[in-house]
């Protein structure tokens, strides 16, 4: 799927690169799956659509899963506690957190080693522009997975938001208070990660500073 969807994003038009993946690269590639991926295991097609979008098979502003499909399958489970509900809220907000924290870590590593690309394009002597084309094409990519978790993670954000406010009209319960810390928390790493749909030639940012 990524080989096809190199060649399906060049089609449209977008750079591209063939060239091998740092081992930054690579984690950062890795750790952007369970960020992208919906969360629930039985969302089969919103996860086909995930994947879809992350190896660029298809552009990834298409499609925005339905936001009240996880919530739907809070109240709808049987749990023991109505707290329950919040607690499994507030383990899918923390689990998001760490992600994306670890995510922001690697993506300043990328954007350090994509900078140090940018300084060998300038001094290196009889680059060819299919060299000067690869490495601009990592970049673009580079920037663009990472401007994809951001929006990804935003859109989870929202609907842990929505799921809660859902949770509080139906079944009240002072684990809410909790699940409140939790989001409120993720919302602000979400501001340390301020990623723009990236330009061909744009100097890229460092996140998190």
């Amino acid at each position: 799927m990524p080989f096809a969807g190199k060649l399906a994003a060049r089609h449209r038009g977008e750079p591209t690169s063939f060239y091998r993946y740092t081992d930054h690269e690579r984690e950062l590639r890795n750790r952007s799956w369970s960020l992208l991926m919906p969360n629930l295991p039985q969302q089969y097609f919103e996860r086909w659509i995930a994947e879809m979008r992350r190896t660029r098979l298809m552009s990834p502003e298409k499609t925005v899963p339905d936001r009240a499909d996880y919530v739907e399958h809070l109240l709808s489970k049987n749990y023991d506690s109505s707290g329950s509900r919040y607690l499994k809220l507030m383990s899918d907000v923390d689990a998001n957190r760490y992600q994306i924290r670890e995510f922001i870590s690697v993506a300043n590593r990328v954007a350090v080693d994509d900078r140090v690309r940018e300084r060998a394009l300038e001094r290196a002597l009889n680059v060819t522009e299919e060299e000067r084309q690869e490495a601009i094409g990592r970049i673009w990519e580079n920037r663009l997975l990472v401007w994809l978790v951001q929006e990804t993670v935003r859109d989870k954000a929202a609907m842990y938001r929505y799921a809660l406010e859902r949770l509080l009209i139906a079944t009240p319960d002072a684990q809410a208070a909790l699940a409140e810390s939790a989001l409120v928390a993720l919302e602000g790493d979400l501001g340390l990660l301020v990623a723009v749909r990236p330009e061909r030639f744009a100097v890229g940012p460092v996140y998190g500073k």
